[in-house]
């Protein structure tokens, strides 16, 4: 009896914070979406699977005649940068290693699609067994793994199936109508515009040639190259990102709050898309059966029924404006709140999320929302806030901090808060000095 009490709990509270917290801001990004589409005569907006799931939903309540049509499309990491790969430069390649990946050998492996005979034989003829392959390369062993793959025969292997998935590609986007010609737009969550990049990359291959534009919640001062990635609409972006937007956040953009905003806020009820395949006369996404599939089906209902209920409470009533700014900036203080001081029971009904950073959704990067911090945490990720390494580190089995905070001992709890705060301040510091030697520079 106490465990049900406690799950409708649980139960209720989300209900709650997806109310208070997840819809307004979700609705205030939609609604600039439409606002935004409709003086810029989009014709298409393509709701990216999967973050893009309750997004296309809110689209639907929203939506008014004049609008843009509202299209879902499948796609991924995982199915679309390989098909991007036409030769095996640094460029065309970097996503398989970039930093803050893991680089094991057979994550690097998988990312391309070449973990297989007879690439393994090959690697292990040249030192890397499968142990080595499964811990992280240092820059030397990845030097000589992307020399490797460059060479025959594992450079034909690796081209000849992108090339495979590229065909598909390109036969589902077409089924899809966006070789049409018509002026359409992506819509997705965001963050670096690497999937941008390897759909222009693919469709500048086609008879089409379409500029291809995205909306995104939001884009990180280190995204691809805008002369690469093609148009770009964030309705948030870094203070160092040059990008115009409607709002400004660069806590946003921590490791800790993309983990909140992409599995719980966007929360999908299926799991990614790793490729496609062709049934019949159609080309159809693949599915990965992920631990996400399995865990989150109940959750995304929740959500999902909740952000429906109070998109279409507030088209019927009117109450609100969601394309007005006092609504985008109460929207986004609630969310901040939130994601950086959450109290514990808003916390205890999604700790245990099964999330995965890695394209490949390999089961030994799956880690869990947020966990209760003992001493030894503690210890760790006090010195990862000081020295910058939170960013980058997979290794606490974790990803949002206030979250686990909060779950947390009361000592821990303050010690935690006020690193993140210490960190912010240095993050601004650095910030002012850069801009004020700019200004030095060119008075």
């Amino acid at each position: 009896m106490r465990n049900t009490v406690q799950l409708i709990t649980q139960w209720t509270n989300i209900a709650t914070v997806t109310e208070e917290v997840i819809a307004p801001i979700l609705t205030a990004y939609v609604a600039w979406i439409l606002q935004h589409a409709r003086r810029h005569q989009i014709e298409r907006l393509y709701f990216v699977s999967r973050d893009g799931q309750i997004l296309q939903l809110i689209a639907s309540v929203l939506r008014r005649d004049g609008d843009p049509e509202c299209r879902y499309l499948y796609g991924s990491r995982q199915a679309w940068f390989l098909p991007s790969v036409r030769n095996l430069d640094e460029e065309s390649l970097k996503w398989a290693w970039m930093k803050g990946l893991s680089r094991s050998g057979r994550d690097i492996l998988r990312r391309l699609e070449i973990d297989e005979e007879p690439v393994l034989s090959i690697l292990a003829h040249e030192g890397f067994d499968e142990a080595s392959l499964a811990r992280q390369l240092d820059e030397n062993e990845l030097e000589r793994i992307k020399a490797l793959i460059r060479k025959e025969p594992i450079a034909s292997l690796l081209l000849r199936k992108a090339e495979t998935r590229r065909m598909l590609l390109l036969e589902y986007l077409r089924q899809e109508d966006c070789l049409d010609g018509a002026n359409w737009a992506l819509v997705d969550i965001g963050w670096k515009l690497n999937c941008q990049h390897s759909l222009s990359r693919v469709m500048k291959y086609t008879e089409a040639i379409p500029d291809v534009t995205g909306y995104y919640f939001g884009v990180s001062s280190d995204h691809a190259p805008l002369e690469q990635a093609g148009a770009v609409y964030p309705f948030i972006s870094h203070s160092r990102s040059r990008l115009r937007s409607t709002l400004k956040a660069d806590w946003i953009f921590k490791r800790s709050t993309v983990a909140v905003i992409e599995n719980f806020f966007v929360i999908s009820d299926y799991a990614s898309v790793c490729g496609y395949r062709r049934i019949s006369s159609r080309v159809e996404p693949i599915f990965k059966d992920a631990v996400e599939k399995r865990e989150g089906g109940s959750l995304a209902r929740i959500v999902h029924a909740t952000v429906l209920a109070y998109v279409n409470e507030l088209a019927s009533t009117r109450s609100v404006d969601p394309e007005s700014e006092d609504f985008q900036r109460r929207s986004i203080m609630m969310m901040k709140r939130f994601c950086l001081y959450p109290k514990p029971i808003d916390v205890m009904g999604i700790a245990l999320l099964p999330i995965n950073d890695d394209q490949t959704h390999g089961e030994e990067h799956w880690n869990q929302l947020a966990v209760r911090i003992d001493m030894r945490l503690f210890l760790r990720v006090v010195g990862d806030y000081l020295t910058g390494r939170s960013e980058d580190s997979d290794q606490l089995r974790f990803s949002w901090v206030g979250g686990s905070a909060a779950i947390s001992s009361w000592p821990v709890r303050i010690v935690i808060i006020s690193g993140s705060a210490l960190s912010r301040t240095f993050d601004s510091l650095r910030i002012w000095l850069d801009r004020s030697l700019k200004w030095t520079r060119t008075k």
